[in-house]
């Protein structure tokens, strides 16, 4: 068995045999499932809002008059419970979707605009050496009795071909 994967068995999101036997029951004994009820309350709370909303409208004509049973605070609530029916039932009616925060580690890089570091650092060495900015003071290699010998004064860096990489060899 795989550790971490489902390899059988219901799928998620499925209902199990009990439950798919009570919502047969249910609708065999004419009765509306719950999702029902609740779309059935909202019709029923938006109706009790309308009876005490500012206007009337004619339905045939469309002209608006002043409902006489207007009642500023029956009318939000009707409205209140009507909403609340709504966010009840809308669950079994419609995805909720979520905020998803996505993390690639795939990078797109445009290479045209890009200069490469190694490159703009040769271009300042070369032009502060050419400044007179950077000195070359070496010293010779030992000798073979031990004694150092005298320091290089000019050395002279030396680009040897098109090829080198600017490392700075002394020639």
């Amino acid at each position: 068995m795989t550790a971490g994967r489902k390899t059988g068995g219901r799928q998620k999101g499925t209902i199990n045999k009990v439950a798919s036997a009570r919502i047969e029951r249910l609708e065999r004994q004419g009765k509306k499932l719950p999702p029902e009820d609740m779309l059935l309350l909202a019709e029923l709370y938006v109706g009790m809002a309308a009876r005490y909303q500012p206007m009337n409208t004619n339905p045939d004509t469309g002209e608006k008059t002043p409902n006489k049973n207007y009642n500023e605070d029956r009318y939000a609530f009707w409205l209140g419970r009507w909403g609340d029916a709504l966010k009840a039932a809308a669950p079994y009616y419609a995805p909720r979707l979520m905020a998803m925060a996505v993390q690639s580690n795939v990078r797109i890089e445009d290479k045209r605009d890009q200069v490469d570091p190694r490159e703009v650092m040769l271009q300042i060495y070369l032009e502060m050496l050419h400044r007179g900015e950077l000195t070359a003071k070496v010293l010779a290699a030992p000798k073979s009795n031990g004694q150092p010998s005298a320091p290089v004064e000019d050395a002279v860096i030396v680009q040897e071909s098109d090829d080198d990489i600017g490392d700075g060899e002394l020639v």
